[in-house]
């Protein structure tokens, strides 16, 4: 197999690819949300999370914001958002 017909083949599976990425990346970002805000899946039980607090803003931001990445509206925008509030613009705060 050549390089050119490897090429056009791994280009034929890209979006494909790319859309199962994306979906898999928002369904583990809303399981944590959900873990967050709903308790489930259920949390170690020396944790707590207290209403209006960091981490359930946190958790808002999760579950709503992966919803949004698996149905694929705004993906890169709220991604984008995701990844600087837990980590970029905050210092890891979330």
């Amino acid at each position: 197999m050549s390089q050119s017909s490897t090429q056009s083949t791994l280009q034929a599976y890209a979006p494909t690819i790319l859309s199962l990425v994306r979906i898999v990346a928002g369904l583990i970002f809303l399981a944590h949300g959900t873990q967050k805000l709903f308790g489930f899946p259920a949390l170690p039980p020396d944790r707590e999370i207290s209403v209006f607090g960091l981490m359930w803003f946190g958790g808002i931001l999760e579950a709503f914001g992966g919803l949004l990445i698996v149905i694929g509206l705004g993906a890169s925008g709220i991604g984008f958002f995701i990844g600087m509030a837990h980590g970029g613009l905050f210092g890891g705060a979330l």
